[in-house]
């Protein structure tokens, strides 16, 4: 791992409850160096951390495409971010070789859990996960839901 991440800030934390309140240009321009700062350098420094086979990252933009939506809030109350090494299977292969080790597999377990622990929601982004194990891997492997 290249660098260590210290965690996500209270900081952080505040100002997605703030955007939640008031999602509006003027909120943003007036915190956004509090974005900068405290989301957005600590989302690089947490994929800086992560092992290199799952680099390089794509960071999604904090703004919403509100052009097809009812919900026209312009800025996302959440950060998130998608590996593109490799697309299609290939990726899905090498991502779930990476969580059925028992060494990464088990950190990216404590990075989740201390991530949770802290408030924040885990989860699949925008795809659904798969219903069954994925071709290969047993049912009750200790880290099926990360496999599916």
């Amino acid at each position: 791992m290249a660098a260590t991440f210290e965690g996500f800030s209270t900081e952080a934390l505040a100002f997605y409850e703030g955007l939640e309140d008031d999602n509006s240009k003027a909120y943003w321009t007036a915190h956004k160096a509090v974005y900068d700062l405290h989301v957005k350098s600590a989302m690089e420094s947490f994929l800086a951390s992560l092992p290199t086979d799952f680099q390089p990252f794509h960071v999604f933009r904090p703004n919403r495409d509100v052009r097809f939506g009812k919900d026209k809030s312009p800025y996302k109350t959440t950060h998130g971010a998608t590996s593109e090494t490799e697309g299609g299977s290939i990726r899905y292969t090498r991502q779930r070789a990476a969580i059925d080790d028992d060494v990464q597999g088990a950190q990216l377990l404590k990075i989740i859990a201390a991530l949770r622990k802290k408030g924040y929601e885990i989860g699949p982004g925008g795809n659904a996960p798969l219903k069954t194990a994925p071709k290969g891997y047993p049912a009750d492997h200790p880290r099926i839901e990360l496999l599916r």
